[in-house]
């Protein structure tokens, strides 16, 4: 017999959800969907929506919870300022990218742009991202080009958010632009 805005949070939160998904819509738009959620109400919101998706319904989240949607999502799309600024699979914007330093970094550079792969330049040195790390290394070595580093960098859903919305006047290096 209570009011509705006497539930916790979290409660108002499962029954909004559970009146979005009453009617079983072909489309369905969440904003936050896991705010105010315990953690068994989040993995219990996550297996219905990934149950849903895989019977074919459309299932739009948006959401500041970057480690949540690395578990949750198929494809991302992230919007900076009102401006589109990556979009794809999750599988396509997590692409390792491999970080490299060389003493001749505009050499290996042209070599690396030359077979098909993109480079920055970040913290003093490349990022590669097109090859794998093994190619990079086969051409510095087929060039005499010397490396002091050449490793795998991975990098979280969160760390590349943060250089694709990052602008110049936030003091970071980033571009902006997706890989």
């Amino acid at each position: 017999d209570r009011r509705v805005g006497a539930y916790s949070l979290g409660m108002r939160q499962r029954l909004g959800f559970a009146g979005a998904v009453l009617c079983d819509p072909p489309v369905l738009v969440l904003d936050e969907p896991a705010n105010g959620l315990d953690p068994m109400g989040i993995h219990e919101m996550r297996e219905l929506l990934r149950s849903r998706a895989a019977r074919g319904s459309t299932v739009l989240v948006s959401s500041h919870l970057l480690a949540e949607i690395e578990l949750l999502a198929d494809d991302l799309v992230v919007v900076s300022r009102g401006r589109l600024v990556a979009s794809g699979s999750l599988a396509e914007l997590r692409e390792d990218a491999t970080r490299v330093r060389s003493p001749s970094a505009d050499r290996l550079a042209a070599a690396v742009q030359a077979a098909g792969g993109s480079v920055e330049r970040s913290d003093g040195g490349l990022v590669v991202r097109g090859m794998p790390i093994e190619q990079v290394g086969e051409l510095a070595f087929e060039a005499g080009i010397a490396l002091h580093e050449l490793s795998s960098d991975a990098g979280s859903l969160e760390e590349r958010f943060l250089r694709w919305t990052s602008t110049p006047d936030d003091g970071d290096d980033a571009e902006g632009d997706a890989p």
